[in-house]
């Protein structure tokens, strides 16, 4: 009994014990605080910015508590956690090195996300692969192809996205006066902007794209909602055909001019 009695009574065994308890209350508390700070809404980020961020808080104060428990109750078994930190300095940067590239995908990752460049459901192409943003993690992003193809990537090597882009190319006649036509179409676009469904930004004219052997183009753009550019690009080029034809604004198309001798 008297054996059992200096066991229970050594520091050895309480006080591991009392310091995981109190780290543990101690978490809780701060994750507590935590989540009634990111539950405020906030005009700068949308719900699932402020879910990442507070993921990311959480996850980056409970490493850091745990870590700091760990290394009290090594002093207790009279570790020398000094010598120890140091040697772990030269590991960590052996792991730092071996490591890196997932480093880079969480900074990605995190970019991706707070810059909003795409979210789950749109539809984008990155590396030339063209499809549905499936899943979209801190480490990686998958996509899915119409045919039903997944690609997986590394969100360090996410360099160009193009997301979910209405492109129209309008021909016009070389003699037509330009100054009118960007009025008219101006004016058009500043109207279907706010009427058009499947929208997510206004119509842009970016102006003169190509000389053609009969005509100039002008490219027109449009950010739109998944998977919906090619059902706005038809209704824009009905819109714009009808809008050119009612200020006499041609559009010109090949004529065959067949002379009997």
């Amino acid at each position: 009994m008297k054996h059992i009695l200096s066991i229970i009574l050594d520091k050895r065994f309480y006080a591991p014990i009392i310091i995981f308890i109190v780290t543990t209350i101690l978490y809780k508390i701060i994750k507590k605080i935590i989540l009634n700070v990111f539950s405020r809404k906030s005009k700068i980020m949308d719900e699932k910015k402020h879910n990442t961020l507070r993921q990311l808080t959480t996850n980056i104060v409970k490493y850091f508590l745990y870590i700091i428990a760990l290394l009290m109750i090594l002093e207790v078994y009279n570790v020398d956690t000094k010598s120890l930190i140091a040697s772990l300095g030269v590991f960590s940067l052996v792991v730092g090195l071996a490591v890196q590239d997932t480093l880079k995908d969480f900074i990605s990752g995190i970019t991706i996300i707070l810059e909003n460049q795409f979210e789950v459901g749109d539809n984008v192409t990155i590396s030339g692969f063209r499809g549905d943003v499936i899943y979209m993690g801190l480490k990686t992003t998958k996509i899915k192809s119409y045919e039903g193809e997944v690609f997986m990537i590394a969100n360090r090597n996410i360099t160009e996205v193009s997301n979910d882009l209405a492109i129209i190319d309008i021909p016009i006649a070389y003699e037509e006066d330009l100054d009118k036509l960007e009025k008219v179409l101006n004016n058009l676009f500043s109207r279907l902007s706010k009427t058009m469904k499947d929208l997510k930004g206004d119509i842009t004219i970016l102006g003169i794209n190509s000389y053609d052997a009969s005509s100039l183009a002008y490219r027109v753009t449009v950010p739109t909602k998944p998977g919906a550019h090619f059902a706005v690009q038809r209704t824009l080029r009905k819109e714009i055909f009808e809008e050119l034809k009612k200020h006499d604004i041609s559009i010109p198309y090949d004529q065959l001019v067949v002379r009997n001798g």
